[in-house]
């Protein structure tokens, strides 16, 4: 993995938690979702499908319902591949912090409605 470069702290997601990424090109990718934090994530990738997302453009198409209007249809870009992982940056900043963030993660609760994206 790359030299630590996070300007925020990460959360854990749970091993249920999976992100459906798109790229340009049309190819979908069903990733597990290993950690979150409020400038990107990190997601679990097929080691043949590493290389071709290395600098890719991403859009999140779905993820997690406490996370879907945080999260839905952000884009990002994939800024590094390695092993069985890659991280993606958010292209936007999020409508939560950090804070809240993981509290979505540990409670799984949704947001209150037009907090943030429909």
């Amino acid at each position: 993995m790359p030299a630590e470069r996070r300007r925020s702290p990460r959360k854990s997601a749970q091993a249920t938690d999976t992100i459906l990424l798109s790229t340009p090109q049309g190819h979908r990718f069903l990733c597990p979702l290993l950690d979150i934090s409020a400038n990107g994530m990190r997601l679990h990738m097929p080691i043949e499908d590493t290389g071709e997302l290395n600098r890719a453009d991403i859009v999140i198409r779905e993820c997690p319902d406490t996370l879907r209007p945080v999260l839905g249809d952000m884009r990002g870009e994939v800024v590094w591949a390695a092993g069985d992982s890659c991280g993606v940056a958010f292209r936007d900043a999020l409508c939560v912090t950090s804070r809240e963030l993981h509290e979505l993660l540990d409670d799984r609760r949704l947001l209150p409605q037009g907090r943030c994206r429909a």
